[in-house]
C-alpha cells in the first residue's frame, strides 16, 4: 500500500475539538468535583511530578540527566493566557508568518519573555554539560506530545523519510503502510527534540495536555509546577522493517 499521499493529508487535517477529552491521563476538570477531591487528587498527580521520581531513578543510572526550571503562577497564568488566545486563532493563523505574527505578540508580556530567557539559559547549560546535540523539554506532568502534529517540520521530516524508503527500494519502490508507520512515528518523535526555548515554548503554547496540567495546578493553594529539561538520547526506529506495533512501544515509553 502507498502511503505518499498521507503527507498531503497531514497538511489538511483539521482535528475536531471534543467538548469532552478522552485522555486516561489527563487531569480531573469535572465540574462539581468537591475541594476535599480536588486536593487529593492534585497530590496524587504530583506524586507522578518528574521532580517527584527522576532522582530515585538518576541515582541508580536508570534514566536520563535532568535539569529543572521551577515555575512562578505568574508564569503559569501567561502559558494558560497564550494557550486560550491561539485557540481562537483561525487554521490559517495558526500557520507560518501568522503564527510568528501571534508569538512575538506572546513576548510583548515581560513575564512570557522573561520565561523564555530563562529557559533559554538552562537549556545552553544543559546542551553543555550533557554533551549532546539536542535535549526534550516537558512540564512537571506530562509532555506536549499532543502538539506536534501542528509542526511544519515534523510533516517535512515524514515526507522525508517516506521518499528515503522509496529510494532504498530502488525504482518503483513504495513506502508501503507499515514504512510509513514508521516514518510517521520516527518523526513525530524527533519533532519532540530541540535547542531552542521559543521552540519549546511555542509547542506548549498548542498543548492542550499543557494547558490542562497548568489550570490544574493553578487552582491549588500551594502552586507547583515547572519544565524539566531531559537528556536526548536518538533511539534509531528508521529500520522499516521494525514493526508498526513496536514502534509504537518505543514511542509511547519515551514521550512521557
Amino acid at each position: 500500500m502507498d502511503v505518499s499521499a498521507l503527507g498531503m493529508a497531514l497538511k489538511r487535517v483539521k482535528l475536531k475539538k471534543n467538548k469532552e477529552v478522552n485522555d486516561r491521563s489527563a487531569p480531573m476538570m469535572k465540574a462539581g468535583l468537591e475541594k476535599k477531591d480536588l486536593d487529593q487528587y492534585y497530590k496524587d498527580v504530583q506524586d507522578t511530578y518528574v521532580e517527584s521520581w527522576e532522582p530515585l531513578l538518576t541515582a541508580k543510572g536508570l534514566t536520563f540527566r535532568t535539569a529543572y526550571v521551577p515555575m512562578q503562577k505568574k508564569e503559569a497564568e501567561a502559558m494558560v493566557k497564550a494557550y486560550e488566545a491561539h485557540e481562537k486563532l483561525s487554521e490559517e493563523e495558526k500557520k507560518g508568518k501568522h503564527y510568528a505574527k501571534f508569538y512575538a505578540m506572546l513576548l510583548k508580556d515581560p513575564v512570557f519573555s522573561k520565561m523564555q530567557e530563562t529557559l533559554q539559559k538552562q537549556i545552553d547549560e544543559c546542551l553543555n554539560l550533557f554533551k549532546c546535540d539536542k535535549v526534550f523539554v516537558k512540564g512537571s506532568s506530562r509532555s506536549a506530545k499532543d502538539a506536534v502534529i501542528d509542526l511544519q517540520n515534523m510533516t517535512a521530516d515524514f515526507e522525508s523519510r517516506c521518499q528515503n524508503v522509496k529510494k532504498q527500494k530502488g525504482e518503483g519502490g513504495k513506502c508501503d503502510l507499515n514504512s510509513g508507520v514508521v516514518s510517521l512515528l520516527g518523526a513525530g518523535k524527533d519533532a519532540m527534540s530541540g535547542t531552542s526555548a521559543q521552540y519549546f515554548l511555542q509547542l506548549f503554547v498548542r498543548s492542550e495536555r499543557i494547558y490542562q496540567d497548568m489550570r490544574l495546578a493553578l487552582q491549588m493553594k500551594d502552586f507547583k509546577s515547572g519544565w524539566a529539561i531531559r537528556e536526548w538520547i536518538d533511539v534509531d526506529i528508521g529500520n522499516t522493517t521494525t514493526s508498526a506495533a513496536a514502534t509504537i512501544v518505543v514511542i509511547l515509553t519515551f514521550q512521557k
